[in-house]
């Protein structure tokens, strides 16, 4: 039992266990195997493994754009008596097909290991254009 337990945390450490390693799953695999996988690795798995790396080096700054975009609904445009309400379904409709593009470009990645540049693009983009709005335009008229 505590072999069985020593080889488990080994592998996730990523040390050179040999089937423990290959017997993981690609969502269990450390950032490091993700990105640099063994030369044995097909290229559809390969391809796999590249867009799960990916995705977890992106989504983190999904959790400050889905918050910038909030900041945007609440705090920008001029003051209204009845409300914000518009404005909220239109920022949060935003934030929705942002995800979704966003999850689409790495299932995409998973099959076309080129779409991964893509994703980063549009990753950074959407990231410099919000900062952009928030903290460098002039005018607050959304």
């Amino acid at each position: 039992m505590k072999k069985i337990k020593i080889l488990h945390v080994l592998a996730h450490l990523g040390g050179g266990v040999g089937n423990a390693l290959s017997s993981l799953t690609i969502q269990e695999k450390n950032i490091f195997e993700l990105l640099f996988p063994n030369e044995k690795v097909g290229s559809q798995t390969r391809n796999k493994m590249l867009a799960e790396a990916s995705h977890r080096l992106t989504w983190p700054f999904y959790n400050i754009i889905l918050t910038m975009l909030a900041i945007m609904a609440l705090l920008l445009g001029e003051f209204s008596r009845s409300g914000k309400t518009r404005r909220i379904i239109f920022f949060s409709i935003l934030a929705g097909i942002i995800v979704i593009i966003n999850n689409s470009l790495i299932n995409l990645s998973s099959t076309y290991g080129s779409i991964i540049i893509l994703s980063y693009a549009f990753t950074f983009g959407i990231f410099g254009l919000l900062i952009y709005i928030l903290f460098y335009r002039q005018t607050n008229d959304f």
